[in-house]
Order: C-alpha cells, then sequence, then structure tokens
C-alpha cells in the first residue's frame, strides 16, 4: 500500500490528533481579528492562509511530540497507550505506523506549513515567518534533543507551550494580516496561550509514573499528583486574570469577557476531579481542558469581530 493513501493519510492524522486542531485555529482567528478590531486594513487571504499554515503546523507538533515520546519509552509505559486521544494516539504503540514513517508524515505536515508560511511573506513580509519558526522551534525541542526541556520539565515545558501557542500564533496572524508585529496582539495571546496549557497540564495527570520512569519530570510527575492538582487551579485563575487585566488596559474590547468561558469551563471540570480519579476521570479532565481552549479561542474571536462592527 503507497505510504501516501487515503488509509495512510487518515491514520496519520490520528497519529497527529488532528481533532485537537482547532485550539490553534481558534488562537490564529483571534490574532487576525485583533487587528480588525484595532482598525487595520486586512490581507483576508493571509489570515486564511495563516489558519491552514496553523493546523499542518500543529500536526507536525503532535507527531514530533508522539515520536520522540515513543521513542523515550514513555508513551509504551502510559497507561493511555491504547487511547486514539493520548500516548501517540495509540498509532505508534499498536505498531499501525513505524517511527520512521510517522517522521516522514511529520516533515511532510510542517513542509506545507512552511509553504503558505511563505506565501504569507510575499506580501507582509519575511520577518512574518519570525514568531511562527520560533514557536515551531519550541514545539520542536519541547521532546527532541538537544534540550528535550519538556523533559527536564517542572514547568519550563509549559511556558514554552504558553509562549509558543499563545503570544507567537495570535501576534504572528496579526502580523500575518497586518504586515507588522503587534505587542498588543502578543499580549491578548496570554489567556489563550494558558488555556492550551491547561490541555498538557491536566494530561500529565493520566501517567505520572511513566513520565518518571524515564525521566520526564513534568509538574504531576516531580510534584505528586495531590499536590499538581490544587497547582492546577491557577490555569483556570490566570487565564481570567489576564483576560480581565486586557480588558481593563483597553488591549481588548470589553466583549472579550465572553471567553472567561474557558477559565470556569476549565475549574468546572477540576472540581470533579481528585487524587482518586483514576485514569479515565483524568482522561476526561484533559477533553475538557481541550473543550475549554476551544472555547476560549472561539469565543474571543466572535467577540472581537463583533466589537469591530458595534465601533463602526
Amino acid at each position: 500500500m503507497s505510504a501516501l493513501s487515503p488509509i495512510r493519510l487518515r491514520l496519520a492524522l490520528r497519529l497527529a490528533r488532528a481533532h485537537y486542531t482547532p485550539i490553534v485555529v481558534g488562537a490564529t482567528l483571534s490574532g487576525g481579528l485583533y487587528e480588525f478590531w484595532r482598525g487595520s486594513s486586512v490581507r483576508w487571504m493571509n489570515l486564511g492562509l495563516a489558519m491552514v499554515g496553523a493546523f499542518f503546523a500543529h500536526l507536525a507538533a503532535n507527531v514530533v511530540n508522539d515520536v520522540y515520546d515513543f521513542r523515550s519509552g514513555v508513551d509504551t509505559l502510559a497507561p493511555t497507550k491504547n487511547s486514539p486521544d493520548f500516548g501517540g494516539s495509540d498509532v505508534l504503540t499498536k505498531g499501525l505506523m513505524t517511527p520512521r514513517e510517522a517522521t516522514a508524515w511529520g516533515v511532510g505536515f510542517a513542509a506545507v506549513a512552511l509553504s503558505l508560511g511563505a506565501a504569507i511573506a510575499l506580501t507582509a513580509g519575511w520577518g512574518v515567518l519570525v514568531p511562527a519558526l520560533l514557536g515551531a522551534l519550541i514545539a520542536f525541542e519541547y521532546v527532541a534533543p538537544p534540550l528535550r526541556f519538556g523533559y527536564f520539565g517542572r514547568g519550563l515545558g509549559e511556558v514554552g507551550i504558553l509562549v509558543a501557542f499563545g503570544p507567537l500564533t495570535v501576534a504572528g496572524a496579526a502580523w500575518a494580516v497586518s504586515g507588522r508585529w503587534s505587542w498588543g496582539a502578543a499580549a491578548a495571546g496570554l489567556p489563550i496561550g494558558i488555556n492550551i496549557v491547561g490541555i498538557l497540564y491536566c494530561h500529565h495527570f493520566t501517567h505520572p509514573e511513566a513520565d518518571r520512569a524515564v525521566g520526564k519530570m513534568s509538574p504531576v510527575a516531580a510534584l505528586g499528583v495531590a499536590t499538581g492538582l490544587r497547582l492546577a487551579w491557577l490555569l483556570p485563575a490566570l487565564s481570567a486574570a489576564s483576560l480581565i487585566g486586557l480588558v481593563m488596559v483597553h488591549l481588548l474590547p470589553w466583549l472579550a469577557l465572553v471567553a472567561l468561558a474557558a477559565p470556569a469551563m476549565l475549574a468546572g471540570a477540576l472540581s470533579k476531579v481528585s487524587p482518586s480519579s483514576g485514569l479515565e476521570g483524568f482522561a476526561n479532565l484533559t477533553r475538557a481542558a481541550a473543550g475549554a481552549a476551544t472555547v476560549g479561542g472561539g469565543a474571543l474571536a466572535a467577540a472581537l469581530a463583533v466589537a469591530h462592527w458595534l465601533a463602526r
């Protein structure tokens, strides 16, 4: 069977967890609509290219993450190894695809994302590739040598993901549509980034023992489940505080407060788990965090569009 057959493509999309890509597509849309709300002249074609590019970049990042986690042994040890959502999306752990083929798909996804970035650069300037490449470097070095800072852990991985999926993604999209860097857009990416970090952080609860066994010191692996759960409450608190603060200093419209739905959803999910919740409880927590991040990005994008029309 050809490596490029529809069946292999579906398997690659399953490996890359394509169903989670709305989180980064929503962040990209928010960046473009931030400039729309600010009254900038928007290159709508570039926004579309950026959203598709973000989709492929996220696929590539997920593939890289799973390949290196599989090679380290953490996904094989994790109790989620046969899950369609976690632990290599069960594609690698079940032997449905070799790491070599998975890497090839990851490179292909990254090449598509880079080509779309180059197309955007033709009108927005080549500097627009800087935040995209920085974000890609962070996503790669999260699990890949030489840095592997996600394995060093203790919160460093979470900071990296916050920067890559929050300020860099949102401000990069704003640059794509306006042709310039915007610190306001970067700041607007903070609550989005925090919401996305919530997915990663909650996922740690599904296999802290496996992480410790291979030396991947996530905050939960380092601190334990009970302390990790108490610390998790900082995520919805910081998300809400950053969003409210940005509205108060007029870097976001008051309508953006609708995105408080995201931290509220995460807080609600956290209230339903305890240190003894078990695998399924923490898997559901992770899915809830993904839903919250998706709602947060979509709500912020909608608020920015509506605020623009109300100001006319």
